[in-house]
């Protein structure tokens, strides 16, 4: 599945950042200015229903983010959830704990041996 984003362009009389935030879910997606935005963004469009039941299977609803050194007006192809195209750095996996955005970071597991 890949979907063009194409963004509103920001106002010629705001300095628009050259990164954004993106964010995934296994339903949904979403950018923002900051990390927490993007967060709390995925957290709503989660629900808290969605959010409790995956706390008691598996401590959180879980959320892949990065940032994404292009503006947030440009054009760029999402595909399985992520950004295709462009670079996208500074990976970090949360644990959606309620529908606010109040999220924990995902402890990298050791491997087994």
């Amino acid at each position: 599945m890949t979907t063009k984003l194409k963004l509103n362009a920001t106002p010629a009389t705001v300095t628009e950042k050259p990164f954004h935030y993106f964010g995934s879910t296994c339903f949904h997606w979403a950018t923002g200015a900051t990390r927490q935005e993007v967060l709390e963004k995925l957290a709503r469009m989660a629900g808290t229903e969605t959010i409790k039941k995956s706390i008691k299977s598996q401590g959180g609803f879980y959320a892949w983010t990065c940032r994404v050194n292009v503006p947030h007006s440009a054009d760029y192809q999402i595909s399985y959830f992520k950004p295709q195209g462009v670079e996208c750095v500074l990976p970090q996996e949360f644990n959606l704990m309620n529908a606010k955005g109040h999220s924990l970071p995902v402890e990298p597991k050791e491997p087994q041996v």
